[in-house]
C-alpha cells in the first residue's frame, strides 16, 4: 500500500493549447525543483495569449508553492498573457 504521506514531486503538463495542469506537492521540500517548475510555467505560458492553470492535481501547497505560482502569474500578466487559476 502506498504511503499517503509520501512526497510527490511538483510537475506540470500541458493538457491543451491554453491549459497547464499542475500536479504533486508544490511545497518548500522540493525547493529547487519547485523553482524550475515555476520558470517552466512562465516559459510555456509566454507562448500563449491566455492561460488556465489547473490546480486540481496539486496534492499539497504551502506558502512557497503559492508564491511561485503567483510570481509566474505576475510575470505572464506583465508579458500580456491573461492567466486564470482553475480548480483551486
Amino acid at each position: 500500500m502506498a504511503d499517503p504521506n509520501a512526497h510527490q514531486p511538483p510537475d506540470l503538463t500541458r493538457s491543451n493549447d491554453q491549459r497547464l495542469a499542475l500536479v504533486g506537492d508544490w511545497t518548500l521540500i522540493a525547493q529547487r525543483l519547485l523553482e524550475s517548475k515555476g520558470q517552466q510555467i512562465v516559459e510555456l505560458g509566454a507562448q500563449m495569449h491566455a492561460l488556465k492553470l489547473d490546480l486540481s492535481g496539486v496534492t499539497r501547497l504551502d506558502t512557497a508553492g503559492a508564491w511561485l505560482i503567483n510570481r509566474a502569474q505576475r510575470q505572464l500578466d506583465e508579458a500580456g498573457v491573461s492567466v486564470e487559476l482553475i480548480q483551486v
